[in-house]
């Protein structure tokens, strides 16, 4: 076995400086660093707890997103119904239409065939061009009597209707039974 030389410093009880004041300043630099090393880790710590903290916000925010499309997902398929009902009614409306002008009859409730006047059909196909036109609220002002002259000839048919709110007043010209134009100005259009 090696034995360190003797010290002096370490020999002599009556030293200042002893062999237990050595150990302990030894022990107290320990002790400094581990309190430093704890103090570092609980920093490091809470700094990652605070990070946690935002992530599990984050999550929260992630179950309210997708929450968030399941109910536009949801949301996107009553659109599309109600468009799919608009789309038939819209055909409903235009297959009656269509049988009325192509057959210059309706049917009704008993199955009948009940024909219809000039007058009619006239004002029937003014009310389909308008609507084409994107106007709605149609009223034909013409009287039924002058539209049964106008027939398939030429003439003016006034009428009233409104387009995105706005009234619009004017005629629609019939050349030959047919409708060549459209003059419809809006109320905006009467104020100078």
């Amino acid at each position: 076995m090696f034995l360190p030389a003797a010290s002096p410093l370490l020999d002599d009880p009556s030293a200042p400086f002893g062999w237990l004041t050595w150990i302990g300043s030894g022990c107290l630099l320990a002790l400094g660093i581990v309190i430093w090393q704890l103090r570092s880790v609980t920093a490091a710590l809470r700094a990652q707890a605070r990070e946690l903290d935002r992530l599990q916000r984050l999550e929260a925010i992630a179950d309210s997103l997708e929450a968030m499309a399941e109910g536009a997902d949801q949301l996107g398929r009553r659109r599309l119904e109600h468009v799919l009902i608009d789309i038939r009614d819209g055909h409903r409306r235009f297959e009656e239409r269509w049988l009325a002008q192509s057959g210059k009859q309706s049917v009704q409730g008993g199955g009948l065939p009940v024909y219809e006047s000039p007058a009619g059909s006239l004002s029937e196909r003014v009310t389909n061009r308008l609507l084409a036109m994107g106007f709605e609220r149609i009223d034909v002002l013409t009287p039924i009597e002058e539209l049964e002259v106008i027939g398939d000839g030429s003439g003016k048919v006034r009428v009233e209707a409104k387009r995105a709110g706005v009234a619009h007043k004017g005629h629609v010209e019939l050349r030959e039974g047919a409708i060549a134009d459209v003059h419809l100005r809006d109320s905006y259009d009467a104020f100078p």
